[in-house]
């Protein structure tokens, strides 16, 4: 994923997860709020408790894949929180890159693709 799509400040973080609104999944929590910006820009969050370093980054790793692969369908204009949950850790691909479309489609920033 392309650093301008990626927060980095932990004030951005900060007052995402204060102010944002929030959706939960089974596997995931969704947590998005307006940036005023021309693109929207995606954080990832782990807890420790998942696992070791190793764990943790190949979730993330396969997240920021599955939001680069739609990141065309995505509304610009967000800052988008996606905090990972314990389930995550054993879901295939297949289960977050549908966890990830359940999500963004409920919080109306998925926008549906011309077939």
């Amino acid at each position: 994923m392309q650093r301008r799509y990626r927060m980095r400040r932990s004030a951005d973080f900060e007052l995402l997860r204060r102010s944002g609104q929030e959706f939960r999944h089974p596997l995931a929590i969704l947590i998005v709020r307006a940036n005023g910006e021309q693109v929207s820009r995606f954080g990832f969050l782990t807890s420790k408790r998942l696992g070791k370093a190793t764990a943790r980054n190949r979730i993330k790793r396969r997240l920021r894949e599955v939001v680069r692969s739609r990141i065309d369908r995505i509304q610009p204009g967000w800052d988008i929180l996606i905090i990972v949950r314990y389930a995550m850790i054993k879901a295939e691909y297949a289960e977050l890159e549908d966890a990830v479309s359940q999500l963004l489609w409920r919080a109306d920033l998925l926008e549906a693709r011309d077939s």
